[in-house]
Order: structure tokens, then sequence, then C-alpha cells
């Protein structure tokens, strides 16, 4: 069932236009902000300077939001960076989010194998949203999240 309140951005290189329509049912509307090329070579200041850049992404999709619009976050990539944004999101909570409830949703899937002209091909099917509150400012439990 969408939820009118509950917004996902997707940063992610799977753009929701691809996605089942259980992997999108729960969301009034998905944002996706493409995942940058991250460089094997790249040292922490240049994936922090790619950080910060999605980071004013964020921020300028978050300010036209409404203040009681639940956030989910899908964040999927290269490590380092999930890792730097999934900290900006944390350190925002005051900053830029004030008001808000913020998630971070993790896709949990189903892999298949098969074997195609003798290599492992995987197919993977979405299951569930593993949710994690970052800011209890309007949700109080777990399952208050659906509610309203």
């Amino acid at each position: 069932m969408t939820m009118p309140n509950m917004i996902l951005i997707n940063i992610s290189n799977h753009a929701s236009i691809n996605w089942e329509e259980k992997q999108k049912e729960k969301f009034y509307s998905i944002i996706n902000i493409p995942f940058p090329v991250v460089s094997a070579v790249a040292d922490e200041h240049e994936v922090g300077r790619l950080a910060l850049e999605i980071e004013q992404k964020i921020i300028d999709i978050v300010e036209q939001i409404h203040k009681k619009t639940f956030i989910y976050f899908y964040i999927a990539g290269e490590g380092s960076l999930v890792y730097c944004l999934q900290n900006i999101l944390k350190e925002s909570t005051t900053r830029y989010f004030e008001g808000r409830s913020i998630f971070l949703a993790f896709a949990s899937t189903a892999r298949d194998m098969m074997m195609i002209d003798g290599r492992r091909s995987y197919k993977f099917k979405f299951s569930a949203w593993r949710i994690y509150l970052l800011s209890p400012i309007l949700a109080t439990s777990s399952s208050d999240r659906y509610a309203e």
C-alpha cells in the first residue's frame, strides 16, 4: 500500500523505473540520484568530495519536501562512498533535517544462481525493505512507520 507521506531518495545506479512494483509500492514518490563512479585509485579526499556533492543534492531535494513526510534513503554502490553518505546523513539530522523523520532503507534480495554457457549468472529478486531510523522526530516505533 502506497503511503502519501513516504518518499524514498534512491542513491544508486539502479533507477527505480526498472524496479519491481513490490519494491516501489510503499512509497508515494521515489527520487533517483545516480551513484557516481568512484575510481579505484581515489583517495579519501576524492571520495569525501563526491559525498559532499551528493549531500548538496540531498539538501536541495529535502528543502522542497513537506516536514511531515517520512524520508527514506536507499544508498547502494562503492563501499567507502556509501559509508561517507550514511555518516553525512546521520550528522545532518540536526543540521538540515530538523523536525523530520529520516530512515535508511536497505533492500533485501533473494539470489538465484544459474549456469549460462558454463558461467555463473545471478538473478536478484527483491524480498523486502529493512528500515533503520536515523532521526526519531515523528516516528515513535517501528510499527508507526507505515501509519497515517
